[in-house]
């Protein structure tokens, strides 16, 4: 996620100062780097690197618990 942003930002200033054109590679790599889409690409990531040999009923009720928690975190802040 963090190389993802870096690729985005740099493209972002190159297109800016006019060093570089504007591409479908460079647009591709833009959108990848937007904040919302890097952070699902990661979590993405994660979900299948961290849960690549269990059942998929076993990860969504590992998912589960951990928006649970999450949940009751954010109840206490709001």
């Amino acid at each position: 996620m963090v190389l993802i942003t870096l690729i985005n930002s740099i493209l972002a200033a190159l297109i800016k100062q006019k060093a570089i054109d504007p591409s479908k590679v460079t647009n591709v790599f833009i959108f990848l780097g937007t904040p919302i889409i890097a952070v699902g690409l990661g979590v993405i990531g994660a979900i299948y690197g961290l849960a690549g040999k269990m059942n998929r009923q076993d990860v969504i009720n590992e998912m589960e618990k951990g928006i649970k928690s999450a949940g009751i975190m954010c109840s206490y802040l709001f």
